[in-house]
């Protein structure tokens, strides 16, 4: 953990990750596109979509899995290749509305298969340390975001199908740049095959971390898709959940380039209670903050920072615990977590919209952090956490 900053070695993990997340980004707002162009229905969207989100699961349990027996290094090679198969079938292939989900759930589990192992690359490089590797994976993908929103910004394909798979093809070329990375600078060189791991003795030291990985998840999921219909219906004067993702990357960028030192100083477990609370009082709060633009972007601004230092805190506890094989299965695991919780988190708001209504958005998010805090109170008193 005191180990000097080497810059050196910094380059190649944010290249790739800035190179590969540019190139699966641009690819699913140009997937989106493809599916208007290609006049599906609505309902045919709807259960692309589910199936999108399902692929996250199937990808971190295929690679929970394919982990005992492969290497890292071969699985994203795999991975990198079923990837390229399925946007250009989406886009050229004529398939039929199930097919097109089948393939757009394994186009989403390799998605998630290969930044998983990005990150579980740059957690076990001994060369750089573990803040800093929390700053350089998020400011990598934020980057690779808001090149791609710039890039989508003038809109030039929208009602062009040839176009929008003209672009398609040419983003092959930051693909290209990240395999040529991957295989040839010496980070990635090293075997971080996983064997002979005891897989329940993790599970049972990891449990807070996977919660809380799971609940960040579900909360993210929620907002996304069960703000704008909760706003609508309160005459909120609210921020469009397009501006709300913005005003959460923006506060997750500043946070993640001012605030990690600082954070890392103190016990990272009174900060995921203190986390916990603060959003906890945001959402009871919502109704209050939410008629002002003013206090509505502020609100926004420190959901994004509380939701980013509690995500990365509890990685912060899984490198602290762990390393090398076992470090690399916990990380898999969190990952296994958060996609579950997204995908809870959706089905959460499907099914509550026709019981409990447009309330459904804050009262389910409530009830989580409510859980999860009294869950995480009493391990924090049971396993004398305030010794950390």
């Amino acid at each position: 953990m005191k180990t000097k900053i080497n810059y050196k070695a910094l380059i190649p993990y944010f290249l790739c990750t800035m190179t590969y997340s540019f190139a699966a980004i641009m690819n699913a707002g140009l997937m989106e596109h493809v599916f208007v162009l290609k006049e599906l229905s609505y309902n045919d969207l709807e259960k692309i979509y589910y199936y999108d989100i399902l692929g996250y699961i199937f990808g971190a349990f295929a690679l929970l899995i394919c982990n005992n027996y492969f290497t890292l290094r071969k699985i994203v090679i795999f991975n990198l290749l079923i990837y390229i198969l399925s946007v250009f079938a989406l886009s050229f292939i004529a398939l039929n509305p199930k097919l097109t989900a089948i393939y757009s759930m394994v186009y989403s589990g390799t998605d998630i298969i290969i930044v998983t192992i990005l990150l579980c690359y740059i957690f076990n490089d001994k060369k750089i340390i573990n803040i800093d590797a929390l700053s350089l994976f998020f400011l990598s993908i934020v980057t690779a975001y808001f090149l791609v929103e710039f890039c989508l910004s003038h809109n030039p394909y929208q009602a062009d199908l040839n176009l929008t798979r003209n672009l398609v093809i040419l983003n092959i070329i930051p693909i290209a740049i990240f395999l040529f990375i991957f295989i040839f600078a010496d980070n990635f060189n090293s075997s971080t095959q996983n064997k002979n791991t005891g897989s329940l003795s993790i599970l049972k030291n990891i449990e807070l971390e996977l919660l809380s990985s799971f609940v960040i998840f579900y909360i993210l999921m929620t907002i996304f898709w069960g703000y704008e219909v909760y706003a609508l219906t309160d005459s909120l004067l609210m921020i469009s959940v397009s501006d709300t993702k913005y005003y959460i990357f923006i506060a997750m960028l500043a946070t993640s380039i001012l605030a990690p030192r600082f954070i890392f100083k103190y016990n990272p477990h009174k900060i995921n209670i203190l986390s916990i609370l603060c959003l906890l009082l945001l959402f009871l709060s919502m109704p209050f903050w939410g008629i002002s633009f003013f206090l509505d972007s502020i609100c926004w601004f420190l959901i994004g920072m509380i939701l980013y230092m509690y995500f990365w805190s509890n990685l912060f506890i899984l490198a602290e615990k762990f390393e090398s094989a076992n470090l690399q299965l916990t990380i898999i695991l969190y990952t296994l977590a958060a996609s579950i919780g997204y995908y809870c988190g959706y089905l959460t708001i499907e099914i509550t919209e026709d019981t409990i209504g447009e309330k459904s958005f804050l009262i389910s998010i409530c009830f989580v952090l409510f859980v999860l805090l009294g869950y995480y109170l009493y391990l924090y008193k049971k396993n004398n956490l305030k010794e950390w």
